[in-house]
């Protein structure tokens, strides 16, 4: 099989499994951050049209207002272009967990990667930990796609710049897991109620099965008691 009907296969799939389990549905509503938009600038592709050759459906795209404030900033005439005809999300209040607080450095035995950028903390925040709005995430930063992949039912778009397209990623292991977690759940509810109907017919059966006592009929006197005892004739010689 070709690489590129292999990815069709995989892509169908990972469509179906977010649709079934999670609700992501067309139109798809994609959240696009700065990192994603510049790479598409350095390959010269247009974003919007690029995602729509990948998912084959209609779609949104989406930025924040700190989004386009990172896309201002890189001074990127394409990039900045593209972000202004998106969709434009209001800014999401949250007292809890404020956008502008200090970001803590991640880092892996392996290698030390940049903080999230407060356009990756906004999609963070509009994402949460169950995806309630079912976006999708359009992003090449390292950092975020680890944290966005540890979210159950996050569809994750990112650019290939040895393809030169947008290449939906496969599920991930946070997704599967979830899934797994709730059949198993199912299947464990479904078993113990059946377990209870089964003892309750059981307890059913036995009760039926036990033939009520029988009243002992009064009896009465014997008749061959009160027959009269024959007399023996005696015979004289």
């Amino acid at each position: 099989m070709k690489r590129g009907a292999k990815h069709k296969k995989e892509l169908k799939k990972s469509l179906s499994f977010y649709k079934l389990h999670y609700g992501v549905r067309p139109p798809y509503k994609v959240l696009v951050d700065e990192s994603f938009l510049a790479s598409c600038s350095r390959l010269d592709l247009n974003p919007r049209h690029a995602i729509l050759l990948e998912l084959d459906e209609k779609m949104t795209p989406i930025v924040t207002p700190e989004i386009l404030r990172e896309v201002k900033d890189t001074k990127d005439y394409e990039a900045i272009k593209h972000a202004k005809t998106f969709f434009f999300l209001k800014e999401k209040k949250d007292e809890a967990a404020p956008v502008r607080q200090n970001t803590m450095l991640v880092a892996t035995e392996q290698w030390k990667e940049r903080p999230v950028t407060p356009g990756g903390l906004s999609i963070k925040k509009w994402v949460g930990k169950t995806n309630p709005e079912h976006y999708m995430v359009a992003t090449n930063d390292k950092s975020l796609r680890r944290d966005l992949g540890n979210v159950p039912g996050v569809p994750l778009l990112h650019v290939d710049e040895d393809q030169k397209k947008v290449m939906l990623s496969a599920v991930g292991k946070a997704s599967h897991y979830d899934v797994h977690r709730a059949n198993e759940g199912k299947k464990t509810a479904h078993l113990g109620a059946a377990d209870e109907s089964f003892v309750k017919s059981m307890h059913d059966g036995e009760e039926e099965a036990q033939p009520a006592p029988r009243k002992r009929k009064q009896k009465g006197c014997n008749p061959l008691a009160n027959k009269k005892k024959k007399r023996k004739m005696e015979i004289r010689a």
